[in-house]
């Protein structure tokens, strides 16, 4: 859902929906519409987890969710800096989403591939139901993320106002 409001976002700002905002506060609003997104999904997920009661307690789900929020939103971002134009992400979407599913530790936890888990948002979010360390992880892997993205973005205005 992230990456489809990425593309969306990439569309209508090629389109000038977004010309009016200024170009250093696009990368926020950017950010903003694929967070929307993502919440909005993450809320059914969670009425959905509630409902067939799977769940650890209410208040760590909570706190869970809103980190992954946070942290999706933020991988989203960074993977529309790195992939900058909308047929690249697309195409690219189904690979990381493959890999995301072999690699979550839901279906393969195998100590071998947690280096390489630890590149995608959801295993942060499936290990913090069970460990505390991973609220932290998840905030560094969010800022990590969110600064590589806003550096990119930094590195791509400099450039158009160059060019």
């Amino acid at each position: 859902c992230g990456f489809a409001a990425a593309m969306f976002y990439m569309d209508d700002d090629k389109k000038g929906t977004f010309a009016h905002v200024k170009q250093r506060n696009k990368f926020f609003v950017q950010f903003g519409c694929i967070a929307i997104a993502v919440l909005n999904v993450s809320i059914m997920m969670f009425i959905s987890l509630m409902i067939a009661r799977v769940n650890v307690t209410l208040s760590r789900e909570l706190i869970s969710l809103l980190i992954f929020v946070l942290c999706c939103s933020a991988f989203c971002m960074l993977m529309s800096q790195l992939l900058s134009k909308i047929h690249i992400l697309g195409s690219v979407i189904p690979i990381l989403t493959v890999i995301m599913f072999v690699f979550c530790p839901v279906f393969i936890d195998y100590g071998g591939f947690r280096k390489l888990q630890y590149l995608f948002a959801p295993t942060y979010y499936i290990s913090s139901a069970y460990n505390n360390k991973y609220y932290l992880y998840a905030v560094i892997y969010f800022v990590v993320c969110a600064s590589i993205a806003y550096i990119i973005n930094l590195i791509k205005q400099r450039n158009v106002k160059i060019a």
